[in-house]
C-alpha cells in the first residue's frame, strides 16, 4: 500500500502513471513537477556545494574565542622580518631638530632588508653571522641582538619586526584571500573586512575560525554575525596563521549550467500542450 493512500490520495508517481491518455499534458506537468522537486532536493547535496570545505556535526564542541589582548608570539622557522640598527640608542629616530627631514627615516625606507628564519631556527645576520632566533619573542630577539651589536655600534638600538604574519580568509564561493597582519591587534571582523567582507555567496551566520590547523591543539570556533554573541566573538583577536572560513551558499554556477536544459524542457512541454490542445 502506498503511504499516501490512507489519506485518500496516491503518490505523485503513481498518480501520473494512472492518468488516462486524454490527460497526457497533465502527465508532462507531473513529470516537470517531479523534476523540480529533484532539483530542490539536491540543494543539500554535494552537487550544489562541491567547493564546501568544513563540515561539522551538530553536536561538535566549538571553541569560544576569548583573546582580548595581543600576545608576544615567538619567532618560528619561516618567519621573515626586517631589522634596523642605530647607534646612540636611536638618537636620529627621535631627533626633531632637523625640520621635516629626518635622514634616519629616509634610510629606513631606502635600505630595507629582509631576513628569513631557516628550518633549523637560525638566521644569518650582517657582521654577527648565524644566530639562533626561533623561540624568542620580538622583544627578546631585539635585546639579544642589541647585546651582540655592541661590539660594532655605540649603544645600539635594534628594531625587529616580523612582516609575514597573515590570516587566510575563504569567502564563500568567491576568491579566497591571504590577509597580512599589520599588527597583533587585528580582530576577526577586521580580517574579514580586509579580505573584502562577506560576499553575496557567503553565509554571515556560518563563519568558522580554525586555529592551529592540522595540529594536535587545533580548535574551531563558530561565529554567527547575526547574533549579538557572535558579534562579540568577531571582536576578538585573530592569531597568525588562523583560517577564517565563510560557508558558501548554494553554488549558483550549477543553476546556470542547468538553466538551458530547464528552458528547453519547458519549451517542449508548452509546445506539446499547445499542439495537443488544438488537435482535440
Amino acid at each position: 500500500m502506498d503511504v499516501a493512500e490512507p489519506f485518500g490520495m496516491k503518490s505523485p508517481i503513481i498518480a501520473c502513471k494512472s492518468l488516462p491518455k486524454s490527460h497526457e499534458p497533465m502527465k508532462w506537468y507531473c513529470h516537470a513537477v517531479l523534476f523540480g522537486a529533484v532539483i530542490l532536493a539536491l540543494s543539500s547535496c554535494k552537487t550544489l556545494n562541491p567547493n564546501a570545505m568544513a563540515r561539522y556535526d551538530k553536536d561538535y564542541a566549538f571553541t569560544v574565542l576569548t583573546d582580548t589582548m595581543p600576545q608576544d608570539y615567538p619567532l618560528a622557522p619561516g618567519d621573515r622580518f626586517d631589522l634596523y640598527i642605530f647607534s646612540n640608542n636611536g638618537y636620529l629616530l627621535v631627533d626633531r631638530s632637523i625640520s621635516g627631514n629626518n635622514p634616519a627615516q629616509q634610510n629606513l625606507q631606502q635600505n630595507t632588508l629582509f631576513y628569513d628564519i631557516s628550518q633549523d631556527g637560525s638566521c644569518t645576520l650582517p657582521m654577527i653571522g648565524e644566530q639562533q632566533l626561533a623561540g624568542l619573542t620580538e622583544k627578546e630577539a631585539e635585546a639579544l641582538l642589541s647585546d651582540l651589536y655592541k661590539e660594532y655600534f655605540l649603544e645600539p638600538y635594534v628594531q625587529l619586526r616580523v612582516i609575514n604574519r597573515r590570516v587566510t580568509v575563504f569567502r564563500g564561493n568567491d576568491l579566497a584571500k591571504v590577509v597580512e597582519m599589520p599588527s597583533l591587534n587585528m580582530t576577526v571582523m577586521e580580517a574579514i573586512a580586509a579580505a573584502g567582507g562577506i560576499p553575496p555567496t557567503g553565509k554571515a551566520y556560518r563563519i568558522t575560525l580554525i586555529r592551529n590547523a592540522g595540529r594536535t591543539d587545533q580548535s574551531v570556533s563558530l561565529i554567527d554575525l547575526r547574533d549579538p554573541e557572535g558579534l562579540e566573538q568577531a571582536g576578538k583577536l585573530v592569531r597568525p596563521n588562523d583560517v577564517i572560513y565563510i560557508e558558501p551558499t548554494i553554488n549558483t554556477a550549477f543553476f546556470k549550467e542547468i538553466a538551458p536544459i530547464i528552458s528547453a524542457v519547458t519549451s517542449i512541454f508548452i509546445l506539446y500542450t499547445y499542439f495537443d490542445t488544438i488537435s482535440q
